[in-house]
């Protein structure tokens, strides 16, 4: 650990280059599958290389002010249109349903864009999907939880062949976390704890013993230590990658919401229509 910190100290500047680089890079894929182009960018290059900046033939330029229009129309709403006669149907359809782009914008997944002219929500089970990723959510929580909650503690679990887990520390041994007793200079030297111990753990009084003999050795407390540091890098890593799923599935239950709320607004506002062609 020392060795890593005084090589990350030393090396500042090629960490803060290496970081740079990866953020213009996943910022520059995110453009480009947002928008499906980089022709803003193209444009610059080729203008900073002494191109000129427009077409002297209108048509040309207007062809080309087309496709820039519709780069930008599908970075700001995240609608893959491919020409602009699509991007035109897709306004109509918002203005004349009146729907919300936040909205669209999250569901843009649950939306069937194959057909502008006759924009709908895909048919899923949203209600399902709302519980089970409610569930979800409440369980990578607790286990988020946990996982830091037991990467903070002191003690390290351990086992031996054909016993349940105990937990060490460099000062004791405890046989079971709601346990009054726990083994240490103090209990060692107590045969009637050491009884009581026994009986509560399944451990015999020999075993204990030796476990009274190893804990003072250096040697002990540094295994102990090592074991201690590795668990707290897992339960810690656990937490960190629940933390995550957290969140990204926080994410996918607003998309979810999102599709749900739209689909309902649709079909609420054709009611009207079925009822009045059915009269």
């Amino acid at each position: 650990m020392k060795e890593t910190f005084y090589w990350a100290t030393s090396n500042v500047t090629t960490l803060a280059s290496i970081a740079n680089a990866i953020f213009v890079t996943v910022v520059f894929i995110t453009i480009y599958l947002r928008a499906g182009s980089v022709l803003f960018m193209r444009d610059r290059i080729w203008v900073l290389l002494g191109g000129k900046s427009k077409f002297n033939i209108n048509s040309f330029q207007r062809l080309r002010d087309n496709e820039r229009e519709l780069e930008h129309f599908r970075f700001e709403f995240g609608v893959p249109a491919i020409d602009l006669i699509e991007a035109e149907s897709f306004e109509r359809w918002v203005t004349t349903k009146n729907l919300p782009l936040r909205e669209i914008s999250r569901a843009s997944k649950y939306i069937d864009w194959s057909d502008f002219a006759d924009l709908k929500i895909k048919h899923r089970n949203f209600r399902a999907r709302k519980f089970f990723a409610a569930l979800g959510a409440i369980f990578i929580y607790l286990l988020m939880t946990l996982s830091f909650a037991l990467g903070s503690s002191k003690y390290v679990m351990a086992s031996l062949p054909n016993t349940s887990y105990f937990y060490l520390s460099e000062n004791n041994i405890k046989f079971s976390l709601l346990s009054d007793y726990s083994l240490n200079s103090q209990t060692c030297d107590s045969p009637q704890i050491l009884s009581s111990i026994s009986k509560e753990s399944g451990f015999t009084t020999l075993r204990l013993s030796e476990f009274c003999n190893d804990l003072p050795k250096p040697e002990t407390k540094e295994r102990i230590n090592k074991s201690l540091v590795a668990q707290r890098i897992a339960l810690l890593t656990l937490g960190f990658f629940s933390l995550a799923s957290f969140f990204l599935l926080i994410r996918y239950v607003s998309r979810v919401y999102a599709a749900l709320r739209l689909k309902d607004r649709l079909t609420n506002m054709d009611k009207p229509r079925s009822t009045a062609s059915t009269d």
